[in-house]
């Protein structure tokens, strides 16, 4: 092995900094699933036309976000032959089936953020990276093993997002079909977002020096 001579130990500012970089961005992962599961709550609402009192109730009896996706999830199948359907697209009740199962799929990825433990420290060219360890035994860690984390949290948080602005478009227009009116137009379903590069992230996620 050769020494490099340029080498030197990584200071407590820099670990600092990429642990507040490292939880900054798996905050707005967790933030962002909280939302998009209290905007299926008015979706829910909206499907299933009752009391908005007593559909909160039934929703919240559960303290499992993939129970009440499952409860969304059984309220759109069952109200296919209902009339509103016929006043919006083709494939409105395909589509929140779809924003079903890809909301299924990325709570996997959610629960990788938030639960999966990262507290080791290596270092790039462009700084101190948080990463799992390659001897954790964690199912969660495994799956982020060998990822940069600021790069997948961040592509995972803006795909959420999507899907929050997918969802409340959709919640929109169906009081309107419901009452044979006309109202804004169907969303579209929204593109898996690319990964941006992580020098794109650095500054939106750190934290400004005390005054």
């Amino acid at each position: 092995m050769i020494f490099d001579p340029s080498w030197r130990p990584a200071s407590l500012e820099e670990i600092e900094e990429a642990f507040d970089l490292y939880t900054a961005a798996v905050g707005r992962v967790a933030a962002a699933w909280n939302r998009l599961h209290d905007r299926m709550e008015n979706l829910f609402c909206k499907i299933m036309n009752a009391d908005s009192e007593l559909l909160s109730a039934v929703w919240h009896s559960t303290y499992s976000d993939r129970s009440q996706r499952q409860m969304l999830e059984a309220a759109i199948k069952a109200s296919k032959p209902l009339p509103l359907w016929g006043h919006l697209p083709d494939t409105a009740n395909e589509d929140l089936l779809w924003l079903m199962k890809r909301s299924h799929s990325l709570s996997d990825k959610r629960d990788e953020a938030v639960h999966a433990p990262c507290w080791y420290f290596e270092e790039t060219a462009g700084g101190i990276d948080v990463i799992v360890s390659a001897y954790s035994k964690h199912r969660r860690a495994r799956a982020l093993e060998g990822k940069d984390l600021l790069i997948e949290f961040d592509w995972l948080e803006r795909y959420i997002r999507e899907l929050i602005l997918f969802t409340d478009s959709a919640a929109i227009t169906i009081p309107y079909a419901r009452a044979a009116q006309h109202g804004p137009s169907w969303p579209q379903k929204p593109r898996v977002p690319d990964r941006r590069p992580k020098t794109a992230l650095r500054g939106r996620l750190r934290r400004p020096p005390p005054k």
